[in-house]
């Protein structure tokens, strides 16, 4: 007898049928296997939402940049589809303005100049320790460039 593929309590008692037929327990994966061999269906991977959840949380929002991704991520996550993680993914890879490169030439080319410089109640030691101390205190390039911008502007004024 042959079943109605697009009936799903056909598909079901025939697969109970054949679960009993091949000895098989009736546990879920079972019966989602043999639910799919009778329907001629392939088998939905199962959306992981509870660790996906938890990896939502654990993202840094240390930066408006990551805050916003990291809610990007929580969205994705409510919505359980894998099309939004895929749009979010492809934008992540394909970066924005702020994965340019750092200036780094220009920026040291000013420290530069400003250490050298002689200025007016700011002694070579002074500026010596300024300088020791934002490289010892930052370990983010961006940070650090920026850290160093900042300090040669207060130099010059």
């Amino acid at each position: 007898m042959a079943i109605d593929r697009n009936n799903p309590s056909e598909i079901a008692r025939e697969t109970f049928r054949l679960l009993a037929q091949r000895r098989v327990p009736p546990t879920p994966a079972n019966f989602e296997r043999i639910y799919h061999e009778v329907a001629g269906t392939a088998p939905q991977e199962a959306y992981p939402a509870r660790k996906l959840k938890a990896l939502a949380a654990s993202l840094p929002k240390d930066t408006t940049e990551r805050a916003r991704m990291a809610r990007r991520f929580e969205q994705s996550v409510a919505k359980g589809s894998w099309e939004a993680f895929e749009a979010l993914i492809v934008e992540l890879c394909a970066g924005n303005e702020s994965d340019k490169p750092l200036a780094w030439g220009p920026a040291i080319r000013d420290l530069m100049a400003e250490y050298q410089r002689v200025h007016h109640g700011l002694t070579a030691a002074r500026k010596r320790e300024a300088l020791q101390h934002v490289l010892e205190s930052t370990a983010d390039p961006a940070t650090l460039h920026q850290r160093i911008g900042g300090l040669v502007r207060g130099w010059r004024h």
